[in-house]
């Protein structure tokens, strides 16, 4: 097979695990005097730059020779209007501003990524979706994860009774001399695993509680059948001694016995462990959702009572239930939840107050352009953290908040508005209370910098009143750094946070920090980076009964084997280590990678036992992701700092995954056959205009890296290395395969780690690559601008010079006529990609209109992730690499073809799915490779 060249410009965000996220990159407000100047044909460039530079006082930022015929400037205010009028000038129009939004990266096999929590508010998400106020789609910006987005069906049919279900679980076999000896890593005291038996299950954990009497443990959070649309609440008891699976709820609800959209988001035991109970939502229409919210009994799950909420509104709301908790002496249930009015697009924060016997709602609390992340107990008061809009409305600022729980009555409101200014939001992620109930302490991150970086933040106000007490920023080297998870010691003199950091390698770092509760002075920082280290998070965190322990639990990452279950635990006088834990669910080899992490901690009463729930990978098995829990015994000895082995069953062979989409656009009976492991595209260039491409995924061949940020030139978030996983995977026998196996690939940088960028550096990438293409060649552009002539005439104009473009159509279920470039779609040698779902149906996220003239498969894709491992994907923005790699395997043996003529061919090659467009009339014509 002859070479072509690929050239994949994206730059735009993933959709995370759960379903059809509309992701984009919208364009922000213009950078303050930067503009794009374009000239008039005939212009000298050099003279007009010259010119301009001296009569109006110009700062030239850029110069673009081949794909525009211009240059991007700083212009003095009062310049602006004599420029325009200059006789050389054909056009001056704002510099965008680009923000890559934080939920960007999807989930990295079984919810881990790199930068899953990196912080978008509930009020960001619900904000970004508000054009889609008629599908089934409901968004859900979590604690946990940074977004996750279900796809809602209408009620379908129970599943099947699963007996296993009950089936106690055997502990797995101890390997190979995993010891309590210092030196090496713990063994577990046991592991359990919840898989609802049915093919692409998908279950998520959202909370854990352990029970006062320390007979059970329980997690909550969604259980997802893929293939039959169907998701509910799932809840699971474990007996806390033995890891023996007690009993399995799975509530459904509407009338057919399914549900349009559920999920338990918060989870918490009585007082006397008789009871738990659980919040979340539920959602039976396209276009609303109710808080649910149950009582179970402890010992043997049965529902003692089943509520909902629905916030009156003008229209019909979202309301979602994500926290839960109890009172101290068991007579009341406390919910927090956020409520979303799809017609005004108003955010409420809501907080209910239930008898804990019968259900009965005896108050609500509702605030408008709040929403709360946690929410804790002390005496008769309800503490809550999150964010909320600040007093002159310009950004989101950290909101924590006292009630009465008698009464619902707010007490106080304090807000921590960071410097970042309006350029920034702040978000509380957790609290926690002092012993005594006279001080709340909260953890999260606020924004700062010109690049939006995240800091690191805790703070602590009075109980009583809300004073602020101190607030503390912990940042390091520059990067992100985000605390997930606050603890305080039982003794009430010390806080302990974790989180993550990252420094100049870009890479994430589970990490530690204790402070003096009364003053804010750190006590000591701990990083866990070991010996071939590549990312990882902490997001729990437990402090001893006898106060000389911090726990943590997370996960980490190295090339080798994915992402492992990670526990430590620290002195918590120094934070020195007393043993660390790695564990590997279900595989263990070079050649096959799983993801696997803990997200929420609890122990036992007298601290013998620590139990961490989280998320077992299971892509190899055919199934997504489990429910993981695991049981340590907490006495040891000092862990030695070399690096130890991990507890895991035997490595087992595992096959490449042959994503659906790939499957869907037939590139498996391409001239390639994709997935065969050993075909390959020879010759062919990717040019991958985004934030980066991980040069180190042995699952692409990166060549080149080309860098127009100030930052590294590496990738720092995930999304070109996603986008490139789906154009050109390798076929190489292990982790996923592309539509165009083995292309070469070359990192075009326009985005920086913080998701920022501008108008100028994309138009700059576009034009390096119209000049140093290797033809004949394909740009994808994964993207989406508020409408930009500059952006427009370059992408026409690099095309026009023989590369082939293919551009995201728009993930806002709106007209694709509104954004640019897709809006230029109609040129020849231009196509404009909307995506479809694994029905062959428009996903419901999708622009469509006039602009687009193909489809492609855009709903939950698996493909390459950061540091190595899978991640699951949703968007225009990888429906349109698809047809990058369909039209990249046609130019490989007919190279002299020209974009229009290219165009024209994949349009008469495509095959109709029998669906229809949005619009009501335009048939679906998806892209198709098996010719090629």
């Amino acid at each position: 097979m002859r070479g072509a060249a690929v050239l994949v410009a994206a730059s735009g965000l993933l959709a995370t695990v759960g379903g059809a996220r509309a992701a984009e990159t919208i364009a922000g407000r213009g950078q303050t005097g930067s503009y794009i100047v374009v000239l008039k044909p005939g212009a000298q460039l050099s003279a007009a730059v010259s010119r301009a530079a001296g009569r109006y006082g110009l700062k030239v930022s850029a110069v673009y020779s081949h794909a525009l015929h211009g240059y991007a400037a700083t212009i003095p205010a009062d310049q602006l209007a004599n420029l325009r009028a200059d006789s050389s000038i054909a056009y001056v129009e704002p510099d965008q501003r680009v923000r890559q939004p934080r939920e960007s990266i999807g989930a990295v096999t079984g919810s881990l990524t790199g930068t899953a929590a990196r912080g978008n508010t509930p009020q960001d998400c619900l904000r970004a979706n508000a054009s889609d106020r008629t599908s089934a789609r409901l968004h859900l910006c979590l604690r946990g994860l940074s977004m996750l987005s279900i796809a809602g069906v209408q009620p379908g049919v129970r599943p099947p009774s699963d007996p296993a279900m009950m089936r106690p679980l055997a502990r797995p076999p101890n390997p190979s001399g995993c010891t309590t000896s210092p030196g090496d890593d713990r063994c577990e005291a046991w592991v359990a695993r919840f898989d609802h038996a049915h093919i692409n299950v998908f279950e998520s954990p959202f909370g854990m509680a352990v029970s006062p009497t320390e007979d059970r443990i329980f997690v909550a959070g969604l259980d997802w059948d893929i293939q039959r649309g169907e998701q509910t609440m799932a809840i699971v008891a474990y007996d806390a001694r033995t890891g023996r699976r007690d009993w399995a709820k799975l509530p459904f609800s509407g009338a057919g016995g399914g549900c349009g959209g559920c999920s338990a988001l918060g989870i918490a035991v009585s007082p006397d462990g008789s009871r738990v109970y659980i919040t979340g939502f539920t959602q039976d229409s396209d276009t609303s959702a109710d808080v649910r919210t149950l009582a179970l009994d402890a010992g043997t799950g049965a529902t003692l009572w089943d509520k909902r909420y629905d916030r009156p509104a003008p229209s019909a709301s979202v309301d979602i239930g994500q926290g839960i908790a109890a009172s101290p002496d068991g007579r009341r249930v406390y919910v927090i939840a956020s409520s979303f009015d799809s017609s005004s697009s108003a955010q409420h924060g809501v907080l209910i107050g239930y008898d804990a016997s019968t259900g009965q709602r005896q108050w609500t609390s509702s605030a408008a352009y709040e929403s709360a992340s946690q929410i804790r107990v002390s005496g008769a008061r309800v503490y809550t953290t999150g964010t909320g809009l600040n007093s002159d409305g310009s950004h989101f600022g950290i909101t924590t908040t006292a009630h009465d729980g008698r009464t619902g009555a707010r007490l106080w409101r304090s807000d921590y508005s960071g410097p970042g200014g309006a350029g920034g939001n702040d978000y509380g992620f957790d609290l926690t209370i002092s012993p005594t109930g006279s001080r709340v302490y909260i953890a999260g991150y606020t924004t700062v910098g010109p690049n939006a970086q995240l800091s690191w933040l805790t703070a602590a106000y009075a109980g009583g009143d809300g004073r602020s007490l101190w607030t503390r920023r912990h940042a390091g080297q520059p990067g992100e750094n985000v605390a997930q998870a606050i603890a305080a010691s039982p003794t009430g003199d010390r806080v302990y946070v974790v989180g993550y950091t990252t420094g100049r390698d870009n890479l994430f770092k589970p990490t530690a920090v204790a402070y003096d509760a009364a003053t804010g002075t750190r006590a000591w920082t701990e990083t866990y980076a070991p010996q071939r280290y590549t990312g990882g998070q902490a997001r729990g965190v437990a402090v001893s009964p006898d106060g000389s322990r911090v726990y943590l639990t997370g996960f980490n990452s190295n090339a080798a084997a994915g992402f492992d279950y990670l526990t430590l635990a620290l002195d918590s006088a120094n934070g020195a280590h007393h043993w660390v834990a790695r564990y590997n669910s279900a595989y263990r080899s070079a050649a096959c990678l799983s993801a696997d992490g803990g997200f929420y901690l609890g122990q036992s009463p007298d601290g013998r036992r620590l139990y961490s729930a989280g998320s077992f990978d299971s892509y190899y098995d055919a199934n997504q992701n489990d429910f993981g829990a695991l049981a340590y015994d907490t006495a040891g000895g000092v862990e030695d700092p070399r690096p130890g082995r991990i507890s895991a069953p035997p490595a087992s062979a595992c096959p490449q995954l042959l994503p659906w989409g790939v499957d869907r656009v037939d590139a498996d009976v391409s001239s390639t056959q994709a997935g065969n492991g050993r075909g390959s595209v020879t010759g062919v260039h990717a040019y991958v205009i985004a934030g980066g491409v991980d040069p180190h995924n042995r699952e692409l061949d990166v060549v080149k890296q080309v860098n127009f940020t100030i930052g590294p030139r590496h990738d720092c978030d995930g999304y070109g290395t996603a986008v490139a996983g789906v154009i050109g995977a390798r076929d190489n026998a292990i982790g996923v395969v592309g539509v165009a196996p083995g292309v070469r690939l070359t990192s075009v940088k326009v985005v920086d780690c913080s998701g920022v960028g501008t108008l100028g550096q994309v138009l700059s990438g576009i034009d390096w690559v119209t000049e140093h293409a290797v033809k004949p060649a394909v740009a994808d552009m994964s993207l989406r601008f508020a409408p930009s002539r500059a952006l427009d005439d370059a992408v026409i104009a690099s095309a026009d010079s023989g590369i082939f473009y293919t551009v995201s159509a728009g993930n806002r279920a709106s007209d694709c006529n509104e954004g640019s470039p897709a809006r230029i779609g109609t040129h020849p040698g231009v196509m404009a990609v909307a995506a479809t779902d694994q029905t062959g149906a428009e996903a419901r996220f999708s622009d469509f209109g006039s602009c687009v003239s193909i489809w492609a498969p855009g709903y939950f894709l698996l493909t390459t992730a950061l540091h190595g491992g899978d991640v699951f994907v949703s968007g225009t923005d990888f429906a349109a690499p698809h047809v990058a790699g369909t039209a990249a395997l046609y130019l490989s043996d007919h190279p002299r073809t020209s974009p229009a003529a290219l165009k024209r061919i994949l349009v008469r090659d495509a095959v109709l799915t029998g669906f229809t467009s949005k619009d009501g009339t335009t048939p679906v014509l998806q892209a198709y490779a098996g010719r090629y």
